[in-house]
């Protein structure tokens, strides 16, 4: 069974971005353009951070195979943010890395 361990701390991180996506995926079509693109920056900030994490000890492998594929993502959803393709952000952080973050946690 793959198992790392996480402080407290990241893992509160990890589950506070779960549910900034969430939200950003429920109300993007709702929220004027700075606000969509505020949320989504705090959202793009806490994955940078969750890429970079120090302090997670790994006892198998899987959690790297986790962070390489989130860190796979970051250039499709950077080309979706500059095509201002709000539906596209929506479904990669919502298909794609919400799902690798809870398998993270």
């Amino acid at each position: 069974m793959d198992k790392f361990i996480m402080d407290e701390n990241n893992s509160d991180i990890i589950t506070n971005l779960i549910e900034l996506i969430e939200e950003f995926s429920a109300i993007i079509y709702k929220l004027e353009n700075s606000e969509t693109y505020k949320l989504l920056m705090n959202i793009i900030d806490k994955l940078d951070l969750i890429i970079n994490l120090k302090s997670i000890c790994v006892l198998e492998n899987d959690f790297k195979i986790h962070i390489d594929k989130l860190k796979s993502k970051l250039p499709e959803l950077l080309e979706a943010f500059e095509n201002n393709d709000k539906i596209l952000i929506s479904d990669i952080l919502k298909y794609d890395i919400k799902p690798l973050l809870e398998r993270i946690i």
